[in-house]
C-alpha cells in the first residue's frame, strides 16, 4: 500500500466534504480501504471535522471551517482520547486510516451520553 497515496485521498476527500458537503470522496475512501462508516449523519460529519483538525497537510482555512461546523453540531472540534484508549496525536503514516474511525468513534460515544441524558 502507498501510504502517500492513501493520505493525499484522505486529504482530498476530507477536504471536499468540508467545502461542499458532498460525501461521494469520504465513502470511497472509506470502502477502499476498509475504515468503517458511522450511519448517524450528525456523527458521520463531526467524525470528519474532528478528523480534519489532525491532518497535517490539510490547508488552515479548511480546518477553521470544520472546527466551525463541528460546533455547529454540537460537538467539540478537538479529538480527545477515547474511554479506555487512546488517539494519536497527529495524522501520519502509521494512523493515516484509524484517524476517522477513531474521530466517529469518539462522536459516538459523545452522543450517546447525550441521548442517554434525554431519556
Amino acid at each position: 500500500m502507498n501510504i502517500k497515496k492513501v493520505i493525499r485521498e484522505r486529504d482530498e476527500a476530507f477536504t471536499e466534504f468540508v467545502l461542499t458537503g458532498r460525501t461521494e470522496k469520504v465513502r470511497a475512501y472509506c470502502r477502499r480501504y476498509g475504515v468503517p462508516m458511522q450511519t448517524k449523519k450528525a456523527v458521520f460529519a463531526a467524525g470528519i471535522y474532528k478528523a480534519v483538525q489532525l491532518c497535517t497537510d490539510i490547508p488552515q482555512e479548511v480546518k477553521v471551517k470544520a472546527a466551525v461546523e463541528c460546533m455547529k453540531l454540537g460537538f467539540n472540534p478537538m479529538l480527545r482520547p477515547l474511554e479506555g484508549g487512546s488517539h494519536e496525536p497527529t495524522c501520519n503514516a502509521s494512523n493515516a486510516l484509524s484517524v476517522l474511525d477513531n474521530a466517529t468513534a469518539t462522536c459516538n460515544q459523545i452522543a450517546t451520553k447525550r441521548s442517554r441524558k434525554n431519556e
